[in-house]
Order: structure tokens, then sequence, then C-alpha cells
């Protein structure tokens, strides 16, 4: 069990790292991360608005909408690509609309 919460750990803090070289509009702003108490924590910009999930949940939207919506998401990835990292676990519920 601690192998496996230390690799998750470790993974954690990469992520969080390769996430804080990134300045981009479209990019949530990672501030800070570390290790306090032996947890890894990640100190990012506070968001206000919906979750694309929330957005979403009770009503269906336009395909114009939908491309709307998209295209920051889309420009947000490139960018993160374009710097050699991915991005895991792209959902709804990860995606706000601010």
């Amino acid at each position: 069990m601690h192998l496996i919460i230390h690799k998750e750990g470790k993974r954690f803090l990469l992520e969080a790292r390769c996430m804080a070289s990134i300045v981009h509009r479209n990019v949530v702003r990672v501030f800070d991360s570390g290790m306090t108490n032996g947890a890894p924590y990640c100190v990012m910009e506070l968001l206000s608005g919906l979750s694309l999930q929330d957005h979403t949940k009770e009503r269906t939207i336009s395909d114009s909408e939908a491309i709307a919506l998209l295209r920051p998401l889309l420009d947000a990835l490139a960018c993160v690509h374009e710097r050699g990292f991915l991005r895991r676990d792209i959902k709804p519920g990860n995606v706000f609309l601010l």
C-alpha cells in the first residue's frame, strides 16, 4: 500500500510541476506543489464558474455551442501537448466554464 501511495504521489507532483510551467489563458495556474507530512499537495488558482458537466446536466447544447465550448479546450490541450506533456482524465467534470 505504501509503495502505491508513494508512486501515485510522485506522479501527482510530477504533473503539478509540469502544469506549473504552463502559462495559458485556458489552463489553470499551479502556484506551488510539494510534500508535507508525507502527503503531496498542489496549490492552484481558484476557479469560479460551472463545470462543463454541470452546464450540460439539465439541458442539451447545440452544435454551435459545443464547438464554441470545445475551441478553448482544444487550444489549451494543444498548448500542453506542444510542451511534451499529456493531460489525463479529461472529462466534463474537469472542464470549467468561466
